[in-house]
C-alpha cells in the first residue's frame, strides 16, 4: 500500500496538472476565438465596402471597387480571395489569386445574410471566408430588374496559426513548470506536515514489548491528538492487564504449593513441536500431572489429577447425571468435604499463630 505522503502527493499533482490543463485549454480557445472574431470584422468590412461599389446600370452589373485601395484583393501578389456572382451563376468577379478557380465549402445563404465559415481554395488551402447575399442598387432613378450578388472575402489565417502554434508551446512551457513547482511545493509541505506521523510511528517502533512506556510528543498536531490519547490508554490497559496476569499466576503458584511457571514452560516446549502421545504423556506427568483414568486401550485419557494439591480433579464424562441433591456424586461430595477441611485447617493455623504472636505483643 502506497504511504500517505505519496498519495497526498500523486493527488495534489494530478489535481493541479488538470486545473492547468483546463485553464490553458479555456486560454487557447479564448484567444483563437478573439482572433477569428477580428478576421471576420476585418474581412467583413472590406465586404461591405465592395459590395458598397456595386452597382446595377439596366441589365448589367458595373463593379467599382477597382478604384479602392485593396492590392489584396486587385493583385496576383495579394494575400486575399474575393470572388462575386449573380445567383444565375454568372461571375463578376475573381481575385487573381484564385487562378480561375473558385472558392469552395462555402453555405448558402439568404439576402441581406452575412455568415462565416471555413473555406477551400482551388488548389485545396483552408482560408476564412465571409459571405454576404445583397441586391445591387440601381442609379438614381433609373429602374430595372433585381440582380441579387453573392460576395466572398477570404484570407488564409496564417497569422493565426503561427500565433496559436506559439501559444500553445508557451502553455505547455508553463504548465509543465507549473505543475513541476506544484510538486515540489508539495513534496516540502507534505513532508512537514506529516512529520508527526513519522514521529509517530518511530516511538511504537520503539515501545516493542515495553507496554510501560508511553508515547510522549512535543507538539501535537489537532488532528493526532486522539490517536496518541487512546494509544496511551491501550497502553496503560495492556500494563494494567500484564500486571494482573503476574498477580494471578504468583497466587496460583502461591496456592498449587509448587511453580506454575515451571509447568507453563515445560508445556509450552513439549508443544514447540510434533511429539508421540508418550512423549506427551510423559512430559505432563513429570510436570505434576496423573493420568488417573484412561479408556481400555489406554489412548484416551479421561481422568487427570494435580500432585501436591488439595483437591484437582478433571473428568472427561459427566457425574452431574449421576448426582442427587441428598446423594451426590463421589467426585463432588468429595471436592466439598476437601474444601471444609482446608477451610478448617486454615483456622487452626490462623488461631494457632495468632497465639504465638500474643506473648511478643505483651
Amino acid at each position: 500500500m502506497r504511504s500517505i505522503r505519496t498519495s497526498l502527493l500523486v493527488g495534489a499533482v494530478v489535481v493541479t496538472a488538470c486545473a492547468v490543463a483546463l485553464a490553458s485549454i479555456a486560454i487557447y480557445r479564448g484567444a483563437k476565438s478573439t482572433l477569428i472574431a477580428d478576421v471576420d470584422e476585418e474581412l467583413g468590412e472590406e465586404l461591405r465596402l465592395v459590395a458598397s461599389t456595386v452597382r446595377a446600370q439596366g441589365a448589367t452589373v458595373q463593379l467599382g471597387f477597382e478604384d479602392l485601395d485593396m492590392p489584396e484583393y486587385t493583385t496576383a501578389r495579394g494575400d486575399g480571395f474575393l470572388q462575386l456572382w449573380l445567383e444565375d451563376g454568372t461571375v463578376l468577379y475573381r481575385s487573381p489569386t484564385l487562378a480561375g478557380g473558385m472558392l469552395t465549402d462555402l453555405p448558402v445563404i439568404q439576402t441581406d445574410q452575412t455568415s462565416f465559415a471555413w473555406a477551400r481554395t482551388p488548389d485545396g488551402r483552408r482560408v476564412r471566408a465571409v459571405s454576404i447575399r445583397f441586391e445591387a442598387r440601381h442609379e438614381a432613378n433609373a429602374t430595372g430588374r433585381p440582380f441579387f450578388v453573392q460576395a466572398v472575402a477570404a484570407c488564409e489565417p496564417e497569422e493565426i496559426d503561427v500565433f496559436l502554434d506559439r501559444l500553445k508551446i508557451l502553455l505547455l512551457a508553463v504548465g509543465a513548470l507549473t505543475g513541476l513547482a506544484a510538486a515540489l511545493t508539495l513534496a516540502v509541505v507534505s513532508r512537514s506536515s506529516l512529520r508527526p506521523l513519522d514521529v509517530l510511528a518511530g516511538q511504537i517502533e520503539g515501545l516493542r514489548d515495553d507496554v510501560s512506556s508511553r508515547v510522549h510528543m512535543g507538539r501535537v498536531p489537532r488532528e493526532m491528538e486522539p490517536i496518541v490519547h487512546q494509544l496511551n490508554q491501550l497502553l496503560a490497559r495492556l500494563a494494567s492487564a500484564f500486571q494482573r496476569e503476574r498477580t494471578f499466576s504468583a497466587d496460583i503458584a502461591h496456592e498449587l504449593r509448587t511453580s506454575t511457571a515451571d509447568r507453563r514452560s515445560t508445556v509450552e516446549v513439549m508443544l514447540s513441536r510434533p511429539r508421540s502421545a508418550d512423549d506427551y504423556r510423559d512430559t505432563l506427568e513429570k510436570a505434576g500431572l496423573i493420568l488417573s483414568g484412561t479408556s481400555p486401550d489406554r489412548k484416551l485419557v479421561e481422568m487427570v489429577e494435580l500432585k501436591e494439591h488439595p483437591y484437582f480433579v478433571g473428568c472427561q464424562f459427566h457425574p452431574e447425571f449421576k448426582s442427587k441433591p441428598l446423594a451426590p456424586h463421589p467426585l463432588f461430595s468429595r471436592f466439598v468435604r476437601a474444601a471444609c477441611e482446608r477451610m478448617t485447617l486454615r483456622g487452626r493455623e490462623g488461631r494457632k499463630s495468632g497465639a504465638e504472636a500474643q506473648p511478643h505483643a505483651n
